[in-house]
């Protein structure tokens, strides 16, 4: 015989009808050429939160830790848009940052599904997207642009002229037709204003077509009117194409608040209120607080439970009474219907990334950025000034050394660890640029618009020709001004390019690692001086001790200098000395093999007194210097060292693909409860399910469904209006 529950508003349903009421389907793969066929495949969907709780510290020291969230449920159904308020503090980011999966440093508690799937990375780079409350634009992009290229990497299989009637009816929808052709603009120049800059967040977040948006402040830094009138576009959206919206906000206008199907009241991590939204200035009413005639309904349940302005016991009173409506709505039943099949259905398509193949993003890449590195003067353009002026100083400083001749052998060599050193300082630049692209990636990895695959590939395309064309404007001027062999230019110039990569990746892995820029640059500063150190000119290789030693042969400019050196000094003669062969003349030089044979020829210096007497073939000079710098030798040794330095910068290549790759899919786990299910007056509700007194955590919850004690079948239904 089936069991019926006793429900209010619905009338008595059966055990099997209810789990039949719950039973959730995944969202059909929809094809963004539709919007109509959208709207249709986002009908039946359901995104639900139970019990969620996060806690910071030791878990298994409640006085080391803190529950910054508590038991926390609700569910929004296809159409519907929940508004999540609180004071600050409250706790309205933690747990939107709960239900994205970007929770880290804690222990989330609960369950999040989509369509009676658990979310995962892959889920929700497929469904759903996050609009955070920075906005990250690339600031040398028009506003279409910037929605264009969106629309480039997140839909497929539309035709151009598609996706620009998409664009142009999203600029309008966002009321950014009027600055659809202007920069969006950074701190350095005046684009578009904060308010504009949100619509474009908008607008980007809403161009992927997903089935669940997430929201954080959406009206932050808008006006009145643009916040009614973007919160009005988001509910009609919402309703048109079947979304399901979670939008935290801070402290809606009437106007605003109206848009909200559902409204959840945070504070101190806790519910005071869920439920529709026309249905607070009752419940508030029924707890002795009556809505004033002159405040608006968000504002007045603000001011109910904002801790610091009110009283404290009388929020606790609010939230205790929440509480206690929610535990008055329980109903138990058999142990049989524990578990909705929300929980057990099939992962099956949902595991499907949405992406377009990775050699199409790589051309929309390629695409993009190629037009921000024109527009950009930071990160080249404005390198290829700074590289050819600071090395055109450094050789008018250093032109008598264009002369070879003894005097000039080692103003040579300091103008060649100038000329190699200075340039690669200026990685610092690309520190800065990196580290606000690399957060923008990320978000874009996140949410589904392209790969880390696509994108460390399109970036090394992109990045050496522009390295290349940055060595030259390092280079030319020592040949110009300082007389370098021009013979041996194309060689160098794999040299230095070779070693710019090395520290272009490095300044890309410091970017991705330190989110604070400034640190970012003075490591990477850090590292630049470390490989002076290390390089075999401060000190020699040998006389450091090991594990150090190893920095000698890992960082790059051991082995630049090393072929720089060979590649200028080792293919001329210089005047002041003379070859000389006669063994037995006390005033000829000679170098040594290691077995003490002397290495013919020998040379002998015009000036038999001069003190800098070095040789008179680039092999005798590399020697000479090699004796005072254990890095030089006359060795060739070219090969070898691009190699090693492409082998340096390829693997710093993978690091920075393992850091975007590992912090764009990580995310915070959310362990699984078991969890109660109920029926709402017109949807299915996932609500919390309160085990105990307030204090009761989630881990305490979930010990507390294993007793038999709580119940006949050791579980139960929640039901709420």
């Amino acid at each position: 015989m089936a069991t019926t529950i006793p429900q209010i508003g619905l009338g008595d349903v059966t055990v099997d009808e209810a789990q039949h009421h719950f039973e959730l389907h995944s969202p059909p793969r929809h094809s963004a050429r539709s919007r109509t066929s959208s709207a249709e495949a986002n009908k039946d969907n359901s995104f639900s939160f139970q019990n969620i709780t996060y806690t910071v510290g030791k878990s298994s020291n409640k006085s080391k830790s803190k529950t910054i969230i508590r038991n926390i449920s609700g569910s929004v159904s296809s159409g519907q848009v929940l508004g999540i308020l609180g004071p600050s503090g409250a706790g309205k980011t933690s747990l939107l940052n709960s239900l994205t999966l970007e929770a880290p440093g804690g222990k989330t508690t609960g369950a999040c599904l989509l369509c009676g799937q658990k979310m995962t990375p892959a889920i929700f780079a497929k469904y759903a997207v996050v609009v955070t409350q920075v906005d990250h634009h690339w600031a040398f992009l028009t506003a279409r642009e910037t929605i264009s290229h969106a629309a480039d990497l997140f839909l497929v299989g539309l035709t151009n002229a598609e996706k620009s009637v998409l664009v142009d009816d999203m600029l309008s929808k966002m009321g950014l037709t009027v600055c659809a052709d202007v920069k969006v603009g950074n701190a350095f120049f005046a684009g578009l204003s904060g308010g504009q800059k949100r619509r474009l967040s908008l607008g980007v977040a809403l161009i992927k077509q997903p089935s669940l948006i997430f929201l954080d402040e959406p009206t932050s830094g808008l006006d009145a009117a643009a916040a009614a009138h973007i919160m009005d576009f988001i509910s009609q959206l919402a309703a048109d194409e079947n979304l399901i919206i979670v939008a935290t906000i801070h402290q809606p206008s009437t106007k605003v608040y109206g848009y909200f199907t559902k409204t959840m009241l945070l504070s101190c991590g806790r519910v005071a209120f869920y439920g529709k939204a026309g249905e607070a200035t009752d419940y508030f009413a029924g707890l002795g607080f009556e809505l004033p005639g002159n405040m608006s309904i968000a504002e007045f349940m603000l001011d109910l439970v904002n801790r610091e302005f009110t009283d404290i016991a009388q929020v606790d009173e609010i939230l205790d009474a929440w509480e206690a409506v929610d535990a008055n709505k329980k109903i138990h039943i058999s142990s049989g219907a524990r578990r909705s099949s929300m929980l057990n259905a099939p992962v099956s398509d949902l595991a499907v990334h949405r992406f377009n193949p990775v050699y199409k993003q790589i051309v929309f890449l390629l695409q993009r950025h190629g037009r921000l590195v024109r527009r950009d003067p930071m990160m080249y353009l404005g390198r290829c000034a700074i590289f050819f002026v600071v090395t055109t100083f450094f050789s008018v400083i250093y032109i008598k050394s264009r002369d070879r001749i003894q005097t000039q052998v080692f103003s040579k060599c300091f103008l060649i660890m100038w000329e190699v050193g200075v340039p690669s300082c200026m990685g610092t630049i690309a520190v800065f640029a990196y580290n606000s692209e690399f957060y923008s990636i990320r978000r874009e990895v996140k949410n589904g618009m392209l790969s880390p695959t696509a994108y460390v590939l399109a970036n090394w395309i992109l990045q050496l020709p522009l390295l290349v064309v940055l060595s030259n404007f390092a280079l030319l001027p020592v040949y110009l001004f300082a007389g370098w062999n021009w013979d041996k230019y194309p060689e160098m110039l794999a040299n230095y390019t070779a070693s710019l990569w090395v520290f272009e990746n490095t300044a890309q892995v410091l970017a991705a690692l330190i989110p604070n820029v400034v640190l970012g640059i003075l490591l990477f500063l850090n590292y630049w001086f470390g490989c002076f150190l290390f390089a075999g000119v401060l000190v020699a290789t040998n006389d450091v001790v090991w594990p150090l030693r190893a920095c000698c042969y890992a960082f790059p400019l051991r082995w630049t200098l090393r072929s720089m050196s060979y590649l200028e000094y080792n293919f001329q003669d210089y005047s002041g000395a003379e070859i000389c062969n006669d063994e037995d003349n006390l005033l000829c030089n000679w170098h040594y093999d290691g077995g003490g044979e002397k290495i013919q020829p020998g040379w002998l210096c015009d000036d038999r007194t001069a003190l800098q007497c070095y040789g008179s073939t680039g092999t005798q000079v590399l020697d000479s210097l090699g004796q005072y710098y254990s890095t030089l030798s006359s060795e060739s040794t070219l090969g070898v060292d691009i190699l090693l330095n492409i082998g340096i910068a390829l693997t710093t290549k993978f690091v920075f693909w393992g850091i975007l790759r590992h912090q764009s899919r990580s995310c915070s786990k959310i362990l699984d409860v078991e969890v109660g299910v109920g029926l709402g007056e017109d949807e299915v509700e996932v609500v919390r399910a309160m085990g105990g007194d307030k204090e009761t955590n989630a881990d305490d919850y979930a010990a507390d469904l294993q007793n038999p004690n709580v119940s006949e079948g050791g579980a139960f239904f929640c039901i709420i209006l």
